[in-house]
């Protein structure tokens, strides 16, 4: 009985952590940077913050990523890196936003945070979360 009861415990935890891994991140477009020469601005494009399924850009290693917070209390954003071949681990770059901050990130390159489908990951801790990618050329 007690192997059964160990079986099912096991079965419903690799079902619940299959049925999470395959919520799909919703996909941001990067938006272009001006070039040098540009003879208007170009505005920001906010992704409203999907904290169940995060989000993901395709990186070229050209890439800054933009968050606003819209909300009133304190949040956090999250890129997630990977392992690299100088031995350091997949750790994450976690940024608390205070209300109504803006924060952008560093310029991403492909190594270190590239994930095994070519997108970057970003995560938010709530949807007052505002996420835009700018890719420079």
């Amino acid at each position: 009985m007690k192997r059964i009861l160990i079986f099912g415990l096991a079965f419903a935890v690799l079902a619940i952590g299959a049925a999470i891994s395959m919520a799909d991140r919703g996909t941001i477009t990067a938006l272009t940077a001006p070039t040098n020469y540009a003879t208007s601005a170009s505005s920001i494009t906010w992704t409203t913050g999907d904290p169940t399924n995060g989000h993901k850009v395709v990186l070229t290693g050209r890439e800054v990523v933009v968050a606003i917070n819209n909300g009133s209390l304190t949040q956090g954003v999250t890129v997630q890196s990977v392992a690299d071949k100088y031995g350091r681990e997949g750790d994450s770059d976690y940024i608390i936003l205070g209300s109504s901050q803006v924060i952008f990130f560093q310029m991403f390159p492909t190594h270190g945070w590239i994930q095994s489908d070519g997108y970057l990951y970003i995560d938010v801790s709530s949807a007052t979360i505002g996420v835009a990618v700018i890719k420079f050329p």
